[in-house]
C-alpha cells in the first residue's frame, strides 16, 4: 500500500496528526467535595475561554486546542500553568517529561465514557 497524502489524513498521522497536551498537578489534600466542584468548574471556564479541551480528572488533564486543531501550543500551556499556579487549591503544577505530547485521538479513545468538557466532545466532530 503506498502511502499517499490522503493515507496520511485519513488516518490522522504525520502532518495531520492531532496532539493533546498531558497536564498534571497536585491538589491540597484537605480540600473538599465542594471545593474540588468549584475549582472543577472554574478550570473548564477558564480552558474554555482559552480555546482548550479537557479529559480525565482534576489534577490528570488530557487538553486539546480547538484554536488550532494540532497541538496546544507552548503559550496557551504558559497561560494555562500560570493560572493554575496561582490558585491556592494547588500545590504545584508538573512539568511534562518529554514533550508531554500524546495523540490526541489514542487519548479520546482512552477517556470515552469519563468526564469531558464540551469543548473536548467537539474537537473530534
Amino acid at each position: 500500500m503506498k502511502i499517499t497524502e490522503e493515507v496520511l489524513k485519513q488516518a490522522r498521522m504525520g502532518p495531520y496528526q492531532e496532539l493533546a497536551w498531558i497536564l498534571k498537578f497536585d491538589l491540597k489534600p484537605d480540600l473538599s467535595a465542594g471545593e474540588r466542584q468549584l475549582l472543577l468548574a472554574e478550570i473548564v471556564s477558564f480552558a474554555d475561554k482559552n480555546q482548550l479541551g479537557l479529559a480525565g480528572e482534576l489534577g490528570d488533564f488530557v487538553v486539546v486546542s480547538t484554536a488550532n486543531r494540532k497541538a496546544v501550543t507552548a503559550e496557551q500551556q504558559q497561560v494555562m500553568r500560570d493560572w493554575l499556579t496561582k490558585r491556592l487549591e494547588i500545590i504545584v503544577v508538573h512539568e511534562n517529561d518529554g514533550d508531554g505530547y500524546s495523540d490526541a485521538w489514542l487519548e479520546q479513545v482512552l477517556h470515552w465514557g469519563e468526564w469531558q468538557t464540551d469543548t473536548f466532545t467537539e474537537f473530534f466532530s
